[in-house]
């Protein structure tokens, strides 16, 4: 599989990935400029080069899916970081790509509604449920479907955020047991008082669940003050938590292009 090939993959299928490009070359090297590779947490797609080379990188590559770097230069001399005779050096541009995370969505009411319609104008997928029969419909931005009885975990995609707001409190705290068993969801919230959290967390340690696995869990969600108590407006804050949370737009390291360029002219030096 060709690495653009790799990049429509992953992307499709949700996946945070590393694109690995050569952007500059000198001496002997085992690729030339624009050869690339992809690495997710479990596998790589085409070559740089191979060798220790290509181990390192995706080492670095699999290090930057755990943090919140998005885009890095690495300069490899090959007789040094790689233990290659080659002899040459390569400059690398790492550049993480995380698809719009997927959200499953339990609740058919006025909220969920307009969080639904939110998500979906932009463009961020979501699986939306509802136990009730009147509540289970066709809408322009999407379907609210029944909520399988048994609900099977692995309808929930890996890395997804899920949102509970149901109409039960029983439901409400039988959906959080299921998915605070998985471990590979990118976020977990509520929405409900404090009153009911606090009864939730009892409830939870009386099932054995243990206190430091709550803290997974968001509760409330959205804006705690807010003035405007419309859906809308609760729909809308809590949106804008989840984008802020996936865009990662005051922690992520921003591609230097003066680094980029100081790079390529040393590299014909």
């Amino acid at each position: 599989m060709r690495w653009f090939e790799g990049v429509a993959k992953y992307e499709n299928a949700g996946e945070p990935h590393v694109l690995i490009s050569v952007i500059a070359t000198s001496g002997s090297t085992p690729r030339g400029v624009d050869a690339k590779m992809v690495v997710t947490r479990t596998h790589i797609t085409d070559s740089i080069g191979g060798g220790k080379l290509e181990h390192h990188a995706t080492n670095l590559a699999r290090e930057m899916l755990e943090s919140l770097s998005t885009r890095k230069i690495q300069h490899m001399p090959l007789a040094v970081s790689a233990d290659q005779c080659c002899g040459g050096s390569m400059t690398l541009l790492f550049e993480k790509f995380s698809p719009a995370s997927h959200v499953s969505l339990f609740g058919g009411g006025n909220v969920a509604t307009n969080v639904a319609q939110l998500l979906h104008a932009c463009s961020v997928p979501v699986n939306w449920f509802d136990s009730r029969p009147e509540f289970q419909r066709q809408e322009e931005f999407g379907c609210c479907e029944p909520l399988p009885e048994p609900f099977r975990l692995e309808l929930i995609r890996q890395g997804s955020q899920v949102l509970v707001m149901t109409h039960s409190h029983t439901l409400d705290f039988e959906i959080l047991k299921m998915v605070i068993q998985r471990e590979d969801l990118d976020f977990i919230g509520l929405i409900c008082s404090r009153t009911k959290w606090e009864r939730f967390k009892l409830r939870f340690i009386e099932h054995g669940i243990e206190p430091q696995v709550l803290t997974r869990i968001t509760c409330p969600l959205g804006e705690r003050q807010l003035d405007n108590k419309s859906p809308m407006a609760i729909g809308v804050s809590i949106v804008e938590q989840l984008l802020s949370r996936t865009s990662n737009k005051d922690d992520a390291e921003v591609l230097n292009w003066k680094k980029v360029g100081l790079a390529l002219i040393g590299e014909h030096q």
